[in-house]
């Protein structure tokens, strides 16, 4: 395959509903390549989605088991067919279950980064922990995570690790962006959640918010340390500096599965850490207090009602809820405001609503075809971000819509009225 960065999506499938999507070519079609592994490592193809956007959707049933799933863009020329770019293997599910099943995790909630320790047991008995990015809350078959934030003011965010899986490299190196912008989410005094502080605890008035990885700890995800640590450590709820989660990971780790830095790390000066450290604690990662709305995605029809009333069936708790559609004021206390992004261009905020404000989600209705991130602020603090697809330019409807009014409407008592539209 050809290895271009250009067809590497920017967002993580198994944390956007499934969808992908990457930097537009001009003049080309693609070709998503649904592909799995044998026995030795090799890929094969299980099907193929063929699209003109820079964006699609992948779905587990499409795939012919889910114990790891991948896939690859192809842009070929418009019009004489030819491949003008073939990514890697890119991955949606990790693969390599080999007959796993998660026991328990711990997750550090650092100053700066997060990480998730995991404990898996094999069909045989055996166990051992591996290492992940740490996030609020997961839920993997919906595939969506809540992440944790870090904030930043605007001159702190170009010194901000290069490790970081947002960060934008070309084929060429550094761009000099240190984050995609849909990554960055902009905040001042008035955005809901706040007051926002910095990793040293200083208050940030106008900056940004960006998600937490692993970052200087990022050579270690998905490496293993065995020993078999027994089930009585998932009773013990915590990572703090020198416990027994993080203690039994550096000294069993091995140091064969670290992850070998990919080329472009060779831009910066890696100091890689001797072990895993966490300067804040944070319990299990198994919080649920934000699981409902993610659940009521499912229950809420999508295609067949205005996004609007779409995402208040989604936001209100309740997947029975059919609000006057009329009304697109969101009733619901717990939450205090929200942005949408679009994702598949660069593009500003659309709206924010401070707190207090009556939550007019209206606007919705109005989103040109495209791919959106749309980031729930809850009161709890919270940011739970959904992405979604906006199918139809919904500001162009009148277009499809054409209305025939006879010179004389009524003939012999009877309204006649001739109403047709476009397929769309």
């Amino acid at each position: 395959m050809g290895g271009g960065r250009s067809l590497t999506s920017v967002i993580e499938p198994s944390h956007s509903r499934g969808y992908i999507c990457w930097n537009s070519i001009p003049n080309v079609k693609y070709e998503v390549k649904l592909l799995q592994k044998d026995s030795l490592g090799n890929y094969y193809q299980v099907g193929q989605k063929t699209t003109t956007n820079n964006y699609a959707r992948l779905l587990k049933e499409n795939y012919t088991d889910t114990k790891g799933l991948y896939y690859s863009i192809v842009a070929y020329d418009a019009n004489n067919g030819s491949i003008v770019q073939e990514s890697d293997a890119q991955t949606y599910i990790i693969g390599g279950g080999n007959g796993y099943t998660e026991l328990c995790t711990n997750t550090c909630n650092g100053s700066s980064y997060s990480w998730m320790l995991k404990i898996s047991e094999s069909d045989y008995g055996n166990t051992r922990m591996s290492v992940h990015n740490g996030y609020q809350s997961i839920n993997q078959e919906l595939d969506i995570v809540i992440p944790f934030y870090q904030a930043f003011n605007t001159t702190s965010l170009s010194s901000y690790s290069p490790l970081h899986p947002y960060s934008i490299i070309t084929d060429n190196g550094p761009t000099g962006a240190p984050i995609y912008l849909y990554k960055r989410i902009p905040i001042n005094s008035n955005t809901p959640g706040g007051p926002f502080f910095d990793k040293n605890n200083n208050l940030v008035a106008n900056g940004f918010l960006l998600e937490k990885k692993a970052d200087q700890f990022e050579l270690m995800i998905s490496s293993l340390a065995s020993g078999n640590p027994g089930n009585e450590m998932c009773l013990v709820n915590n990572i703090t500096q020198g416990g027994a989660w993080m203690n039994w990971y550096n000294t069993y780790v091995d140091l064969n599965t670290l992850s070998q830095p990919s080329y472009e790390y060779s831009y910066f000066t890696i100091n890689e850490p001797a072990g895993l450290e966490c300067d804040n604690s944070s319990s299990s990662s198994n919080i649920n207090n934000d699981n409902q709305i993610i659940e009521n995605l499912a229950g809420c029809p999508f295609d067949s009602v205005p996004i609007s009333s779409y995402f208040n069936c989604v936001l209100c708790d309740d997947p029975n809820y059919d609000p006057d559609p009329m009304l697109d004021v969101l009733p619901c206390p717990d939450i205090i405001g929200f942005m949408v992004y679009q994702i598949n261009q660069a593009s500003d905020t659309i709206i924010i609503h401070s707190e207090n404000e009556a939550i007019d989600i209206s606007c919705l209705n109005n989103l040109t075809t495209g791919l959106y991130q749309f980031l729930i602020y809850k009161s709890n603090g919270s940011i739970i971000p959904l992405t979604f697809e906006q199918k139809i330019n919904r500001n162009n409807l009148k277009n499809y819509v054409n209305l025939t009014l006879r010179p004389t409407i009524i003939t012999n008592n009877e309204l006649k009225i001739n109403i047709s539209s476009k397929k769309i």
